[in-house]
């Protein structure tokens, strides 16, 4: 029996998760092929995500170098939610992946911050592990934020797949 796939939905690497359905992508554009991921594996320090998979139809496995922002083709299922309704909670040690994101204002004010840079750092005050992430704001981009946050602080985005 085979599943019955609905459209073809752009999805950033960042997003994806094991089992989703992608368009492999090959050698020329818009070229590739159909596979499962089986895997994804993590590499901060060169701001890479690896996706592993196995090609539809028994036909060998793949892998893929990535970028967390590069858009992969992802096969959405007909069980899958409308476009913008999920959200992701993110831990601050994988805030790399959100470089260039759009976030809120950590202090609660209507305004939009973009992801700029990020940094396991020691907490001035008690030198325990933490995350440092600058942020620029989007209507003075003159106005940059620096936000620390535990490692296991968890931040949310909306819409994301």
């Amino acid at each position: 029996m085979t599943a019955s796939f609905a459209p073809i939905r752009p999805t950033a690497v960042r997003y994806l998760r094991p089992g989703d359905h992608i368009i492999v992508p090959t050698e020329g554009p818009g070229a590739g092929i159909r596979g499962v991921i089986t895997d994804l594996q993590e590499n901060e320090a060169e701001r890479l995500i690896t996706i592993n998979g196995e090609v539809d139809a028994g036909e060998g496995l793949f892998y893929h170098h990535a970028s967390p922002h590069e858009v992969v083709n992802r096969l959405i299922l007909p069980s899958d939610p409308v476009p913008g309704n999920e959200m992701i909670m993110v831990k601050g040690t994988e805030l790399w992946k959100w470089i260039g994101e759009s976030m809120n204002d950590p202090h609660g004010s209507s305004e939009q911050y973009t992801i700029r840079t990020f940094a396991h750092i020691s907490d001035p005050e008690t030198g325990e592990p933490a995350v440092e992430i600058k942020m620029v704001s989007q209507l003075n981009p003159r106005k940059i934020l620096t936000a620390h946050l535990t490692p296991n602080a968890t931040i949310g985005f909306a819409g994301c797949r």
